[in-house]
């Protein structure tokens, strides 16, 4: 492990011991104020009622109101400290997660949220399923931290764009940097949000803004407003007659007329207890959330003080006040639950017609704003999960992008590239480069040696810089690349389609990418090209589809994993390709690999070696023999009767 990244892991265990801690002696605290107002409260009971018969009523009486009052300071201090535990609880299960997330250990990474299109990878996606962008085990969940349904969406978003724009790159890069130093404004941000809304729920934005643009019908409201108003104004206007004028008792007339208008035209209102149950607890949520993020300034961050300008800016409504009022009036409107109480106020009140003018007001309000504030919040989760990647591995850095007239002829440079979904522990670094399009590295090796792992090592650390993120790279110099993969081919079945005829598929969507117009050249991956056909058909078809990429005058680069040593002579064909390698040794009985990649065609096979460790009946055969068997039938072919694909 990288010793930067090994001082941070050992800063995380610290921190979680100190937090601990903290927390044990707390509950201590918390434990002894339980028992304290116990005691306070049968203390204050039994004064109160031994003062009561002793001496009089009301020194009993003043004995329990003041054994109350204790009790009720307390209670506050004791509600304090029990939020402070579950922050400090919280921050615990952040700081696991934390290290879980810096050591990839995916049995103890928060799970991604519910809904296919957060953890489900694409099959028709240049390259989703491909490098595991999506799902389980995948990139979007190792860098997601966003509490918000869009917020998780959102960085999913940037992690597979297939072009990006060098500008949006580097305004992206330029916030990370900002805010990967800020990691109590990071943790706090999570904190309130998860405290608010708890930690398994999950804002849905779009819902928010369908709700908040719902409202009564005006006209209709406001018309059962003021006739409720009248009969409430003519009840009281009687009663204040019965009891100064003494005349008759006409008030309960009018106030029965009121119930039922009340009743009859209750439904103008809404269902004000339906509405504050789908908002109060995502208001309180966000009411917690743009507070912080209303009270914090950051001018030593200038990107990060414009991005938070909706939140921060003067002579703005404020959103946390805003939604403080919109969850008060949602208070309000619970009292509906109440029948009794509810009818009770409306005999001298129009309670709910008010509460819902009113509750119609603020939200058309919220509407307006709410979107550009989400839109915010949003942004800023899914920056905050690529600056806490970049805070969790620090020995990763944020790549070069080489851009304009002055920008080197380079596509693709890295010095120790790594594979960010590999733990610590097992990474190997690798140096590699593509220099111009038309640029083909074909890299052979024996089974298991680790092509696939490095062609997905380029692809996601180009993943990453796309999406303004560090790269798991000692340097990465690259131009704007766009990206496709031919590496997880899935047969359908339910189309009647053959795993080559997928392949085949897939082959033809990379050709028709290659062809786009594109400002960007594309960088494709491919793994073991045409496998499911015979071996004289996969070589010539093999050959000439290598061909066409590096002769092809759009631009293009990419890489090519084969077991085929045979395609390996197109680099004594072609100028644009060149060859690489991974090998392996045998000891004590066990194969042993040092993925570590080579210059030059693979001079090793081991598919006999393994079949023989397993016990397969497989003849002893000098590698020697096995390369001149393969390269007589690459030349003459395969008998007449077996030239069909399979």
């Amino acid at each position: 492990m990288h010793p930067e990244k090994a001082a941070r892991l050992q800063a995380l265990q610290r921190h979680e011991e100190r937090l601990l801690r903290r927390i044990a002696r707390l509950d201590t605290r918390s434990n002894r104020y339980s028992w304290l107002r116990v005691a306070i409260f049968a203390v204050g009971l039994a004064s109160g009622l031994i003062l009561g018969l002793a001496l009089h009523w009301w020194a009993g009486l003043i004995s329990f109101a003041l054994a109350m009052l204790i009790f009720g300071g307390l209670a506050a201090q004791h509600r304090r400290i029990e939020r402070h535990l579950a922050r400090l609880r919280l921050l615990v299960w952040l700081t696991r997660d934390e290290r879980a997330r810096l050591l990839v250990d995916w049995q103890t990474i928060a799970p991604l949220p519910g809904g296919r299109d957060l953890s489900d990878s694409d099959a028709t996606h240049p390259f989703d399923l491909d490098l595991d962008i999506s799902g389980p085990r995948s990139l979007h969940r190792l860098l997601n931290t966003a509490t918000t349904r869009e917020g998780s969406l959102l960085l999913k978003s940037w992690l597979l764009a297939e072009s990006v724009e060098p500008a949006t790159i580097q305004r992206r890069q330029a916030l990370v940097a900002e805010l990967k130093p800020l990691r109590l404004f990071r943790h706090r941000l999570q904190i309130e949000a998860r405290l608010a809304g708890g930690q398994s729920s999950l804002l849905r934005g779009a819902q928010l803004l369908g709700r908040l643009r719902q409202e009564a019908p005006p006209a209709r409201l406001k018309q059962s407003l003021a006739l409720m108003g009248s009969l409430n104004l003519l009840t009281l206007l009687l009663l204040a007659g019965q009891l100064l004028l003494h005349l008759p008792p006409w008030w309960p007339i009018s106030a029965a007329l009121s119930l039922l208008l009340f009743l009859l035209r209750r439904g103008d209102a809404g269902d004000l207890f339906d509405e504050a149950f789908a908002l109060q607890s995502t208001c309180a949520q966000l009411s917690a959330t743009f507070a912080s993020l209303e009270q914090r300034r950051h001018p030593q961050q200038p990107h990060l003080q414009q991005l938070c300008q909706p939140f921060t800016g003067a002579g703005q409504l404020s959103p946390a006040r805003a939604l403080r009022h919109l969850s008060l009036l949602l208070s309000l409107a619970s009292f509906g639950q109440n029948l009794l109480l509810t009818l009770l106020l409306h005999l001298f009140l129009p309670w709910e017609f008010l509460i819902a003018l009113r509750l119609n007001a603020w939200k058309a309000r919220l509407a307006q704003q709410m979107p550009r504030w989400l839109e915010t919040w949003f942004e800023l989760e899914a920056l905050c999960s690529l600056a806490t990647f970049a805070d969790l591995n620090p020995d990763y850095h944020l790549p070069e992008l080489l851009v304009g007239p002055q920008a080197p002829a380079l596509l693709y440079e890295g010095q120790g590239l790594g594979h960010p979904l590999l733990p610590p522990s097992r990474k190997i670094l690798n140096d590699f480069a593509l220099r111009q399009p038309g640029a083909i590295a074909i890299i052979s090796g024996s089974n298991m040696a680790g092509k696939s792992t490095f062609l997905r090592t380029v692809g996601l650390n180009l993943v990453l810089a796309n999406a303004g993120a560090p790269v798991n790279a000692v340097r990465l110099r690259l131009t704007p690349l766009r990206l496709f993969a031919s590496m997880r081919i899935n047969d359908a079945l339910t189309e009647d389609a053959s795993y080559f005829y997928a392949e085949v598929r897939r082959l033809r969507a990379l050709l028709d990418a290659v062809e786009r117009p594109d400002s960007a050249p594309l960088l494709f991956l491919i793994d073991e090209i045409f496998r499911g056909t015979n071996n004289r058909e996969r070589r010539i078809g093999s050959r000439a589809y290598l061909r066409a990429l590096a002769t092809t005058s759009k631009p293009c680069a990419g890489l090519l994993a084969t077991h085929d040593l045979d395609l390996t002579r197109l680099a004594e064909e072609l100028p644009g390709i060149s060859n690489y390698h991974f090998r392996e040794e045998i000891s004590d009985g066990a194969m042993v690999f040092d993925y570590r990649l080579r210059p030059g065609p693979c001079p090793t096979t081991n598919a006999l070696k393994i079949m023989r460790l397993f016990g397969l009946p497989v003849p002893e055969v000098p590698e020697t023999e096995t390369s001149e068997n393969d390269s007589q039938q690459a030349a003459a072919g395969p008998p007449a009767d077996k030239t069909e694909a399979s």
